[in-house]
Order: structure tokens, then sequence, then C-alpha cells
């Protein structure tokens, strides 16, 4: 009776130490985001181009994936017209992608619209919703997008805005 129970609790036991050591499942590394670029201050760009997609009154995130990474393009993005460093924080909990973006200082007295590229490295095809929280919201809704991710796939998601700086920046550029 001893030897036939053995034998399967041995064979167990060593199948247990062969998947500790290679893995029981497919291992999936952590989705990992980055700010990749951003541009400079748009008002002053929007001074000399006569036509400007999308139009200041709007905020628009564009993405494609490929590989399972997903590229972001952030278009009017309001920050100070001095940020230094403009960082972002991205998490990726439960199917929400959660951007929080921030400068690292207000210099001067006054509001820009920048574009910013952002990349998430090892995301998983499906459904998702991307917030982007940033600074100068004003009391309007954060940057809300429902995206359908598979190999290939590209889109966007505009939001219109009011106030400075999206006002005053279409208002510079016409």
């Amino acid at each position: 009776m001893m030897k036939k129970t053995a034998i399967p609790i041995l064979v167990l036991a060593v199948f247990f130490l062969i998947c500790l050591q290679s893995g029981c499942k497919h291992h999936q590394e952590e989705a990992q985001g980055r700010l990749t670029s951003q541009s400079g201050c748009k008002i002053f760009i929007a001074q000399s181009v006569a036509a400007i997609w999308p139009p200041d009154e709007e905020e628009c995130l564009h993405y494609r994936f490929a590989a399972n990474v997903l590229h972001l393009e952030q278009q009017n993005a309001a920050f100070n017209c001095c940020p230094g460093k403009i960082t972002a924080v991205i998490a990726v909990n439960d199917r929400v992608i959660t951007v929080r973006e921030k400068e690292q200082e207000a210099g001067c007295g006054c509001t820009c619209l920048y574009d910013l590229e952002l990349e998430i490295v090892n995301l998983e095809p499906g459904a998702y919703r991307i917030v982007i929280d940033e600074p100068y919201l004003g009391g309007q809704p954060p940057l809300d997008c429902a995206i359908a991710l598979e190999e290939g796939s590209r889109g966007d998601c505009c939001l219109d805005r009011s106030g400075i700086p999206w006002q005053a920046a279409g208002k510079a550029g016409k």
C-alpha cells in the first residue's frame, strides 16, 4: 500500500519542482507606460500656421496598437507656458489605463497647449478605457476614451474644450 501512494506523490513533487523552475503558466510581463516626447508651446507655433487639426478648441487622443505596444498621441494638452519637465505616470488596472500628467513648475503666468506622445508596452489586446488627468482642466471632465485594441488597430477620441488656453489658442491661430 505504501509503494502505491508513494509513486503518485513522487510524480506530483517532480511536476511541482519543474513547474516552479519553468513557470506553470505563461507569464505576461506587466504593462508599463512612459511619456516619449512633447512639443513646445503651440500658441506660438499656431501664430505661424494657417490650418491646424484638430482645432485648438478640441483635445484629441490618437492611438495605434501593434505587437502589444499602444502608441498614444495627445493633442492640445494644457500646461503652463514654462512647465519645466512634463511627466506622466501611467497605470493599467482592470482594463482602465490612467495617465496622470504633471509639470515640474508653473514658471510663468500663462498656459499653453502641447502635444504629447506616450507608449505603453506589454499590453494585451482587448477593450480598455483610457482616462487622462491633466493639471489645467478647470472643472472640465478629463479626456476619457473607450478603445478596443487588436493587432493593427488605430483610432482617435476627441473632446471639446472651453476656456483658457483652448479658446485663447484658437484665436491666436486665426
